[in-house]
């Protein structure tokens, strides 16, 4: 019976995993992929203090499913070359995954396709990351040099 119900787990699993798109997928067929650096959002996993030590409360990335223009610092949107640039950086599954836990993230990749948003914020400084609504393999420690380096190529400075 253990050994059913663990079967039965494993086998749920793998078909729910499957069925959700993947991000490199997403970002294929992407009619636009946005970055942006913004200030620090309310999914930081840090407490951010004032100078009386009360914990500040901290915007959100997003409202009413938009972008929250009052945090944004600086928008790329990517041309078809850089697109395809990008998207060439997740086809190779990670080797070493970078995943730190101070998630005080900076940074978020927005792609649409139709009406539906995907994004992927993140965290240069510990490199973590979060992700939803499609599976992610991870970022291996040489992609994350990829993306800073990219970052600045598309001119962008904040919290790099």
């Amino acid at each position: 019976m253990k050994w059913s119900i663990i079967l039965f787990i494993v086998i749920v699993g793998n078909v729910s995993a499957q069925n959700k798109a993947s991000w490199l997928d997403f970002l294929n067929n992407a009619d636009s992929i946005v970055i942006v650096s913004h200030e620090l959002t309310s999914n930081a996993t840090a407490a951010v203090l004032d100078s009386f030590g009360n914990e500040m409360s901290l915007p959100v990335l997003l409202v009413d499913g938009r972008i929250n223009e009052q945090i944004i610092k600086e928008r790329v949107k990517l041309n078809n070359k850089e697109k395809q640039q990008f998207v060439d950086f997740w086809r190779a599954p990670p080797k070493v995954n970078g995943q730190g836990n101070c998630f005080l993230p900076h940074h978020t990749i927005f792609a649409y396709k139709n009406s539906q948003l995907i994004y992927l914020t993140l965290c240069f400084q510990c490199k973590s990351y979060e992700i939803e609504a499609v599976s992610f393999q991870g970022i291996g420690i040489e992609t994350w040099g990829k993306l800073k380096k990219f970052f600045k190529e598309l001119g962008l400075k904040y919290e790099l």
